[in-house]
């Protein structure tokens, strides 16, 4: 007779925290944590960052907490608040360069991980994205060593982000080709445009390169 197949309590141990696994992803991946937490938080999020950017001084530490919260709407708000705070030039020196990090490590983010990466597929994660790309040129040469980091960091998307940060500062007048090429920003872009394995990366970087080419 064969022996009957018994499960020891360290087995039944491993069972359980597998099917918990399971369904915390099945969770996960159905959007119920959007749906309940992200959505009824909302206002409250925004109201707080409303708050901050009309302190005086801004309370920049709520405004880059927003950046990497659950809600990207919320983050695209904070975005667009610390570029109209840079505009005004109602941050201090300190604060400055804290929003400009905090954006950059943002942008360079893969997204939320209970989203397993999904997050590029949201028409929130785009917006939260070019308001952010748009605040960060708003500071100008001040952002350019944290770009030029960002241009030879890991993240495909930082890389990326940052190749668009200087095209838009090429637009806005911010700074000029003569200054990248200075700071060592142009050679970075050259990099990545010829080299890097990312083609959002390199395709944005080539974006920089035609327009500096067009306005010679």
């Amino acid at each position: 007779m064969s022996a009957r197949l018994r499960w020891s309590p360290a087995s039944w141990g491993i069972l359980i925290v597998l099917a918990c696994i399971w369904v915390g992803y099945l969770i996960l991946v159905s959007g119920l944590p959007d749906e309940v937490l992200i959505v009824r938080y909302r206002a409250k999020t925004l109201r707080e960052i409303e708050i901050a950017g009309n302190s005086d001084p801004p309370n920049v530490e709520v405004l880059t907490a927003a950046l990497s919260g659950p809600d990207w709407f919320a983050s695209a708000v904070a975005a667009q608040r610390i570029g109209e705070l840079s505009h005004s030039e109602k941050l201090k020196s300190n604060q400055r360069d804290i929003a400009i990090r905090s954006l950059v490590a943002a942008l360079a983010s893969g997204g939320h991980w209970w989203r397993f990466g999904w997050d590029e597929d949201e028409p929130e994660f785009e917006q939260f994205r070019g308001e952010a790309i748009e605040a960060t040129s708003s500071f100008g040469q001040e952002a350019l060593v944290v770009v030029n980091s960002a241009l030879n960091g890991a993240s495909p998307l930082g890389r990326e982000a940052a190749c668009w940060i200087a095209l838009s500062m090429l637009k806005n007048g911010a700074v000029d080709q003569a200054i990248l090429t200075k700071q060592g920003v142009s050679e970075s872009i050259r990099q990545v445009a010829r080299n890097d394995p990312h083609e959002g990366a390199k395709a944005a970087c080539r974006s920089v390169q035609n327009y500096s080419g067009q306005q010679k």
